[in-house]
């Protein structure tokens, strides 16, 4: 049986996820969705932006990775 900490830890890491996700895609549609711009604005090195986009799974233009893809280019 889940704890009230177990899960308001939970919580505060899926509300800490969510804002991550939306905060850098934000980021990215600012920019044009240049990476390395993006990267520069957030102060964090462009692998590291890399890695939070598989994380977040975040594709091109925003969007979740996989939806609207074909053969890799957006439908």
């Amino acid at each position: 049986m889940e704890t009230t900490v177990q899960a308001n830890r939970r919580r505060l890491k899926d509300a800490v996820r969510a804002f991550e996700r939306e905060y850098i895609m934000l980021r990215l549609k600012e920019n044009q969705f240049d990476k390395r711009r993006t990267a520069e604005e957030l102060h964090i090195a462009l692998s590291s932006l890399y890695r939070k986009l598989a994380e977040l799974h975040i594709g091109d233009e925003g969007q979740p990775q996989g939806v609207g893809m074909v053969s890799g280019r957006v439908n």
